[in-house]
């Protein structure tokens, strides 16, 4: 009610009619005529610096000042590489892989 005023008790009586769409869920709420306004982004970006740092991946359409370093160790096979001709060879005869 600090927020809202008095009628802000309303939704918490009765929620709004408005569901989610199942299908929209990850960009539920997301003004995309804003988000392709480039003056309107600069301006946000510009008003609002703190919420905008180079650490944030999803902060601007820019590439980040530095970026992750996940190093991959490639795996450990077993078999040789005629063994593992042999093994496709051989699912390929026997298992139906289009299925």
């Amino acid at each position: 009610m600090v927020q809202d005023g008095p009628r802000g008790i309303q939704a918490l009586l009765q929620p709004p009619d408005d569901p989610i769409p199942t299908d929209e869920v990850e960009s539920y709420g997301i003004d995309w005529a804003v988000n392709d306004d480039p003056t309107l982004m600069t301006h946000l970006l510009e008003s609002n610096p703190q919420d905008w740092d180079d650490q944030n991946p999803f902060g601007t359409p820019s590439t980040p000042s530095h970026l992750s370093h996940v190093p991959c160790d490639p795996p450990n096979c077993p078999f040789t590489n005629q063994e593992v001709e042999l093994l496709g060879q051989l699912l390929h005869q026997n298992v139906d892989l289009s299925s």
